[in-house]
């Protein structure tokens, strides 16, 4: 309400309930962490890079990666728990979709979008546990990140 210079009771009001507030606010973040990254990505033709730079949109937005750990430790609220379990399906197929496209056989391929998924969430859980937590900084956040993709992407020919 602060930010867009209203109170809060005319900010309410456009809401009736907190819980159509949250949901609303959920929308949005799926709407631009999941929905609209993959669009982005989507632009690129080669599955490798696509891969590599929706990695590094993940790895490396520290304000989008610390909702999404705060999230993850709500995952039992009911209220986020349908958002939460449409984001991970989604990025799940996605990656599953991109490495097959790269060759991959398909429970390879299962494994490893399991394996790229929760790099992601335990990263930054620990950055949420321990904001201190030295991978904090850009340049180990990008560090990181290019380890994963090594790890994980492989080389178009080399699966």
């Amino acid at each position: 309400a602060l930010q867009i210079g209203v109170t809060k009771g005319s900010f309410y009001a456009h809401f009736d309930t907190r819980d159509d507030l949250i949901a609303a606010v959920l929308g949005r973040w799926e709407a631009i962490d999941t929905d609209q990254a993959i669009r982005d990505v989507e632009q690129i033709a080669d599955p490798s890079e696509r891969l590599t730079r929706l990695l590094e949109l993940n790895f490396e937005r520290p304000r989008w990666g610390r909702v999404f750990a705060a999230l993850c430790a709500s995952v039992d609220d009911p209220r986020v728990k349908p958002f939460m379990d449409r984001v991970y399906r989604r990025r799940l197929a996605y990656f599953e979709q991109a490495l097959v496209e790269l060759g991959v056989d398909a429970v390879e391929a299962q494994d490893r979008a399991v394996l790229i998924y929760t790099a992601y969430v335990g990263f930054w859980r620990i950055i949420a546990a321990d904001p201190e937590w030295e991978l904090q900084g850009e340049e180990r956040r990008h560090r990181y990140a290019e380890h994963v993709k090594a790890a994980l992407i492989p080389r178009p020919g080399t699966s």
